[in-house]
């Protein structure tokens, strides 16, 4: 993975979100070629980016970008805010949640699959009430524990397999 030599001349200028993801594509000798194909998106379009040119990229090229650059989400997120004039929620606050509360708050917010079918707010709540119901049964499981769990998983699998008829029907 080289960089060609325009690349690794400039220098990170714009916005905090362009800066940091110029500074850590140098770093890591990533081409804006290679992180675009990585990231599915346009060399131009990341280059924009990082100029500061392109103001507030959608969640989903955030994300593919904090993917394709093997960094933390939060990383890029928390740029945005900064350069909207927000700071970002102080990450100690997150050491007092628990970690289905930390779980909750990732489900909510991203945008997934299971399975082939892109995840509904029905099947993000019925994950979410499994994974309460894990947290608080796993240290002293017992059979009632077992049943509760396995109609969890049960209520959540119906609700993917309505959602993958809908979506047959759609088609």
């Amino acid at each position: 993975m080289n960089i060609n030599s325009n690349d690794s001349e400039k220098e990170p200028t714009g916005s905090h979100l362009g800066k940091i993801i110029s500074t850590i594509r140098l770093s890591k000798k990533i081409s804006l070629s290679v992180l675009a194909k990585r990231a599915n998106l346009t060399a131009s379009y990341i280059s924009r980016i990082e100029r500061g040119e392109r103001k507030n990229p959608s969640y989903p090229a955030l994300h593919m970008l904090a993917k394709s650059l093997f960094e933390p989400e939060r990383l890029l997120l928390d740029a945005v805010l900064v350069d909207e004039g927000i700071t970002p929620p102080n990450i100690e606050n997150f050491n007092n949640l628990s970690l289905t509360e930390l779980l909750k708050e990732k489900i909510l917010f991203s945008e997934f699959l299971i399975g082939r079918t892109q995840a509904t707010i029905e099947a993000k709540v019925a994950l979410l009430e499994l994974l309460t119901l894990l947290d608080q049964t796993l240290p002293e499981l017992s059979r009632h524990d077992e049943s509760s769990i396995l109609q969890s998983i049960d209520a959540l699998s119906t609700i993917l397999k309505l959602h993958q008829a809908e979506n047959l029907l759609k088609v």
